[in-house]
């Protein structure tokens, strides 16, 4: 359990004690609503190997927030589209100044990416800090290595002129430990619905901590 934390502001008396924010004033009612609920937008970072859901589940998050979606395959495609056809890190550099500039007009932010390096996932982190946001890792796999390289081999795209990966460059490709993710979230054997909802019921529980 957290000790009491009081901070006066322009009269009001806020009382940080347990995740519970108690914010009082001579004149108005007293408030009782979460950190989060307070801060009132946040970084939701998604991250994981193609295939394994997490677009799917950004999608269901953004509309279930009203948050904003920044999809980097999207970006990445419309920069080939434009002629930028050997790209390193810069879709996610443009990632990054769209999140913090919703982010900064108090929108929740969720951000779709494989994420798969250190770098990449830091580079996430010091938006949400530059933004004064809070954020949540939350990592989606697919477990069974059967249904996932059958998921590679019969997913479609939405995004014009997207090639997608295969299995080999799926399995091949660099992706360190995420020692960090708060959430992990495994979709082999769920449909997408029961992953949404345990999604949601993660994200619930974690709201409570």
């Amino acid at each position: 359990m957290e000790s009491s934390r009081f901070i006066e502001c322009d009269g009001f008396l806020l009382n940080f004690y347990d995740n519970i924010l108690n914010v009082k004033h001579p004149k108005y009612t007293l408030l009782k609503v979460t950190w989060k609920e307070f801060i009132g937008f946040m970084l939701y970072i998604l991250g994981g190997l193609p295939a394994t859901g997490k677009t799917e589940l950004s999608k269901f998050l953004a509309s279930s927030l009203g948050a904003v979606h920044i999809r980097i395959d999207t970006i990445e495609q419309e920069l080939k589209n434009c002629g930028f056809n050997k790209l390193h890190d810069e879709g996610y550099k443009v990632a990054f100044a769209l999140a913090l500039e919703n982010l900064k007009s108090g929108l929740s932010v969720v951000a779709d990416s494989t994420n798969p390096v250190l770098e990449s996932r830091e580079g996430w982190i010091s938006v949400a800090n530059k933004a004064s946001s809070p954020y949540i890792e939350i990592e989606v796999i697919c477990s069974n290595k059967a249904e996932h390289r059958q998921r590679v081999e019969n997913r479609q795209t939405d995004i014009r002129n997207l090639l997608l990966p295969s299995w080999e460059s799926v399995i091949s490709r660099d992706y360190d430990l995420w020692e960090t993710a708060r959430i992990v979230i495994d979709t082999a054997g769920k449909n997408p619905e029961q992953s949404k909802k345990e999604l949601s019921e993660l994200l619930s529980r974690n709201n409570e901590e």
